[in-house]
This record gives C-alpha cells, sequence and structure tokens, in this order.
C-alpha cells in the first residue's frame, strides 16, 4: 500500500519542473519577465567567466524576450521594463566594446598631411584687419604770402575747434563705453556665476536622482521577480493541494473499500462459525445416536470438519490483513490531512507576502514618478542653464565689440593729438 506515497511525489516532482521548460512560451507576463531575467543573470555569470560571445547570445536573448513582451503587453509595469530593457541594452553595447577590443583592427596606410596652401590670411593676425586708417594730414601752411597764412591760421583754428570738440566727444563716448564696459563685465560675472553655481547644483542633483533612480528601478524590478517567483509557487501549492486533496479522496475511497471487506470478512467468519457449530452439533448428534454409523461417514465429517477450520483460519487471516490496510489507510488520511492543512498555510503565508510585494512595488513606482517630476525640473533648470549660457556669450560678443570700439576711438584720439601738436608746431612757427 505505498502507491500513494509514490503517486504523491511524482505529482510533486512534476508540478515543481513543468513550468520551466514553457516559461519562455507563457503568455504571463510575469514568467516572461522572469525568464528575460534569469537570462540577463545567466549572461552576467557568463561574460564574468570570460565567455564574451556566449554572454552577448544571452544578452540578446533577453533583449528579444523583453521586445516580444513590450509588444504583447505594452501595459504591464513599463518602469520596470524599460529599466531591464535599458540595462540589457547597455550591457550589450559594453560588451561589444570589448569583444571589439580583443579583436585586432585592419593596418591601413595612413594617408599624407598636405599643407596648406597660400600664406597668411591677414584678417586672421589679430589687431590687422581692426586697425583704423589714419586720418588725412593737415595741409602745410602756403609760405607764399601772409593772406595765404592767416587763411590757413584760420582753417588751423577751425580744425583745432573741430578736433577739440571731437576729441572731447570722443572722451564722453570713451567714459560712456567704459562704463558699459564695467556694467557688461559685471553682468557677465553674475552670469558666470550663475551660471557655475546652476552647473554645480545642476550636476549634483543630476547624479543624486540618477542613483536614487536606478536604485529604486531596481527595486522596482527585484519586487516584480519575487512577486513573480511567489505567484508560481503558490500555483505550484496550488496544484499540490490539488494532488493531495485527490489522494486523500482516493485514501478515503480505499479505507471505505477496506471497512467494507473487513464486514464481509466478519460476517463470513460468524457464518463459518455458525456452521462449525452446526457441524459439531450434529457430528456430537450423530455420534450419540449413530454409533453404529460406518468408518468412511465419520471420516468425511471429520474432513469437513477440518475443511470448515481452514476456511476460518482464512477468514481470521484476511479479517487481520484488512484491519492492517484500515490502520495504514487511516494513518495515510491522517498524513494527508496534515500535509493539506501545511500546504493551506503556506498558501496563505505566500498570498500575505505577495499582498506585501504589491505594495512594496506600488510604493516604488510612485517615488519612480516622484523622480520623473525632479528630473522635469532638472531639465527646466538646464534650459535656465543654456540661456544663462547664451546671454554670457552674448554680452562676451557685446564686451568684444565695445573692446573694439574704445580701441578704434583711442586711434581716433591719438590721431587727433598728433594732428592738434603738428597744428600747435606749425602755428609757433
Amino acid at each position: 500500500m505505498r502507491f500513494p506515497s509514490v503517486v504523491f511525489f511524482i505529482a510533486s516532482a512534476a508540478l515543481c519542473l513543468a513550468p520551466v521548460g514553457r516559461a519562455v512560451e507563457s503568455s504571463d507576463p510575469d514568467q516572461v519577465f522572469l525568464s528575460a531575467y534569469m537570462s540577463f543573470q545567466q549572461a552576467e555569470k557568463l561574460e564574468a567567466d570570460g565567455s564574451f560571445r556566449a554572454a552577448l547570445a544571452k544578452y540578446r536573448f533577453a533583449g528579444s524576450v523583453l521586445d516580444q513582451l513590450q509588444q504583447r503587453a505594452p501595459d504591464w509595469n513599463p518602469p520596470v521594463l524599460q529599466f531591464r530593457r535599458k540595462k540589457v541594452g547597455e550591457a550589450i553595447q559594453k560588451l561589444q566594446e570589448k569583444i571589439a577590443l580583443e579583436t585586432p583592427p585592419a593596418t591601413s596606410p595612413t594617408p599624407a598631411a598636405t599643407a596648406p596652401a597660400g600664406g597668411l590670411d591677414p584678417n586672421l593676425i589679430p589687431g590687422v584687419s581692426d586697425r583704423p586708417s589714419p586720418s588725412p594730414a593737415l595741409s602745410s601752411p602756403d609760405a607764399g604770402g601772409g593772406d595765404a597764412f592767416d587763411r590757413a591760421a584760420r582753417e588751423m583754428r577751425a580744425q583745432m575747434a573741430t578736433i577739440k570738440a571731437q576729441l572731447e566727444q570722443s572722451r564722453q563716448q570713451l567714459e560712456s563705453v567704459q562704463r558699459e564696459k564695467a556694467r557688461i563685465a559685471n553682468q557677465l560675472e553674475n552670469a558666470t556665476d550663475r551660471l557655475t553655481q546652476a552647473t554645480s547644483l545642476s550636476k549634483e542633483q543630476a547624479e543624486k536622482l540618477r542613483k536614487a533612480e536606478s536604485a529604486l528601478q531596481e527595486q522596482a524590478e527585484k519586487v516584480t521577480v519575487s512577486q513573480t517567483q511567489a505567484k508560481t509557487t503558490n500555483e505550484q501549492e496550488t496544484e499540490a493541494q490539488k494532488a493531495l486533496q485527490a489522494q486523500l479522496e482516493e485514501a478515503k475511497k480505499e479505507a471505505a473499500k477496506a471497512k467494507d471487506q473487513l464486514t464481509r470478512a466478519k460476517a463470513s467468519e460468524a457464518d463459518l462459525q455458525t456452521q462449525l457449530e452446526a457441524a459439531r452439533k450434529q457430528f456430537e448428534s450423530q455420534s450419540k445416536e449413530k454409533e453404529q454409523a460406518s468408518t468412511a461417514q465419520a471420516e468425511t465429517i471429520k474432513a469437513q470438519m477440518e475443511q470448515l477450520r481452514k476456511a476460518l483460519d482464512d477468514a481470521k487471516a484476511d479479517r487481520e490483513v484488512a484491519e492492517e490496510q484500515g490502520e495504514l489507510l487511516h494513518q495515510r488520511a491522517a498524513q494527508l490531512s496534515q500535509e493539506r492543512e501545511a500546504a493551506t498555510a503556506q498558501n496563505t503565508a505566500l498570498t500575505a507576502q505577495n499582498t506585501t510585494l504589491s505594495t512594496q512595488l506600488d510604493t516604488a513606482n510612485k517615488k519612480i514618478e516622484s523622480l520623473a517630476d525632479v528630473e522635469k525640473k532638472l531639465v527646466a533648470m538646464a534650459k535656465e542653464r543654456e540661456a544663462a549660457r547664451a546671454d554670457a556669450d552674448q554680452k562676451a560678443k557685446e564686451l568684444a565689440a565695445t573692446q573694439k570700439t574704445v580701441k578704434t576711438v583711442t586711434a581716433e584720439r591719438d590721431d587727433a593729438l598728433a594732428q592738434l601738436a603738428k597744428a600747435q608746431e606749425a602755428k609757433g612757427q
């Protein structure tokens, strides 16, 4: 009567091994994702062992499974799915780079560099193209007569007045340019400080955000994998519980059959006992009443009695066997009941664990959504930083233009001073 135990262990092994071969072909998104996750872990182990090409094949297989999952179930846990697809893509890219470094590149002759034709462009030399052309020199006074000298003096005084006015205007423009230069330099310094602060702050926040998001996505993925494994274990426990229930029903049927056999054996034993008692009484009565009966008839009766005794012994043996079978079946039924209760308790615990994992997954998804809001804020800050940088570049261009204007005004002033000195020297002569 060990057959139910063998059936139980075979059924349990079949329930444990059956889902493994059908994980990829399963229509359950949890099982498909679990298959891709296990393939990714196998690829990581192969890569650590140095089997780069085998690891690359595993990575690509995991990526194809995740792509199929996204096509079949686009609404299934998008944050976890996108995180794992990103991890697979990064792993494939890094591994391809490793394989490319191991493969020697094909050598090819390097073309000789050609010298640039032509000479230097004068416009590229600082200060050459921007140099202002000198003002035309004042005409020398005519020494041929006093009228000519007076006209030259009057023209020179008029030019001196014009030069003084231009010089004053240039000085005012120079002061205005210097003030504008100082203002632009101050704005540029402030913009540079804000840009530096925004760059430093955004880099730190972006790094913290990236680490926090990666940690939360890994946590969400682990919760998803644990939830899938718990779900698989729960289904296996449910199947095992059904098998135990079926075995318990079969054991109850066997116990009922054994009890029926025991009842029939007891009835047969009582019937045989009655027949034996009747035969004994008949023999005794015949012995008393017919002492003169033939020896053959007495032997026949003795043989009948011996057969009845054997039948009684067989009935007793059958009854003992039936009692033993009934006891074994009763023990087996009790054991199956205990196993069913243990499976029910384990199923309840797994259901509670599944609920807890679902809650953790929801919390992780909410954290990821909040991090997405933070990321939007960082993107806005990056745009502000780019705007500040563009503003700083514009201010720098304006400063360069102002410096160029100052340089031009300074050159014009120097030319005006030189002309004024020449005019004064000519007037003194």
